[in-house]
């Protein structure tokens, strides 16, 4: 199972203590939220190529690569996919943009989340936002085969401020119906827990698998864990239906005792995978 974490879990400046952390125990997966990765960047959406070579040099040194991008938003003004044509235009413009992004930095799956940019608004049916979504998701995918990516969505529940995709199976029928090898789904634990679907997990993985592109590891509202025991089910069953992507822990920078908290969590997932 390749292993991997968010660098959302810490500042830019605190970097080189977690990559020194990561490289000592073999976690070689770095997602990235872009405005952190490329925090010497004055735009970074339009990276220079000599700032990208740097950055991308600096994680080498300690034997990382990056696996996955998110943040996709951050940000931006007016982009919302259902508001009206001017903002869903935003929308589109700004994750093509990030699209272009993953392609210059090899980075093979985005998570699309920002349940706040996703909300069907009042008087406006379920079946309208799923046409108006469709539509632009089929033309992102395109661009996403383009750029040599998979923008994959990832279930946000209502808890989190959304009504649009907020359990695995609405979002897995979406998907279905985009029908596009470069839009796929994210696995996201937090979400299982939230909607009371981790003890559905082994008929998840059978149903969906084809169409999960990468694993997020988290806590609901991404919170730190102690430990992963509660989840060992679910690495059970990964590995079981040969799941060979990343599976990469998503937790925001807790800032008390933030470090030992990363490191808990890496160890933990460590050695539960180790054990399975």
């Amino acid at each position: 199972m390749k292993l991997g974490i968010s660098n959302i879990a810490w500042q830019a400046k605190d970097r080189l203590k977690y990559y020194e952390l990561l490289k000592r125990e073999k976690f070689i997966g770095l997602e990235i939220a872009p405005k952190i990765f490329l925090y010497n960047h004055r735009n970074f959406l339009k990276p220079s190529k000599s700032k990208i070579k740097k950055n991308l040099n600096e994680i080498k040194k300690y034997n990382l690569q990056l696996i996955s991008m998110q943040s996709l938003l951050y940000q931006s003004k007016d982009c919302h996919l259902f508001l009206n044509s001017k903002f869903r235009k935003n929308f589109e413009n700004r994750i093509i943009e990030i699209i272009k992004l993953a392609g210059k930095l090899n980075i093979p799956n985005l998570v699309f989340g920002s349940p706040k940019n996703r909300i069907i608004p009042n008087g406006m049916s379920y079946a309208i936002a799923e046409k108006i979504a469709l539509k632009i998701f089929r033309k992102l995918g395109k661009e996403a085969k383009k750029n040599n990516t998979v923008l994959s969505i990832e279930t946000n529940p209502f808890e989190y401020g959304t009504n649009f995709l907020t359990n695995i199976h609405q979002t897995n029928r979406f998907v279905k119906k985009v029908n596009s090898q470069n839009i796929k789904m994210i696995l996201d634990t937090g979400e299982l827990i939230i909607n009371k679907e981790l003890n559905q997990i082994e008929n998840i993985l059978k149903k969906y698998l084809k169409y999960i592109n990468h694993v997020h590891i988290s806590q609901p509202y991404l919170k730190s864990a102690k430990n992963f025991k509660h989840l060992s089910k679910v690495f059970k069953f990964l590995k079981k239906s040969k799941y060979n992507n990343w599976v990469s822990i998503e937790m925001r920078n807790q800032k008390k005792n933030n470090y030992q908290k990363v490191k808990n969590s890496i160890k933990s997932l460590r050695k539960i995978v180790n054990l399975i």
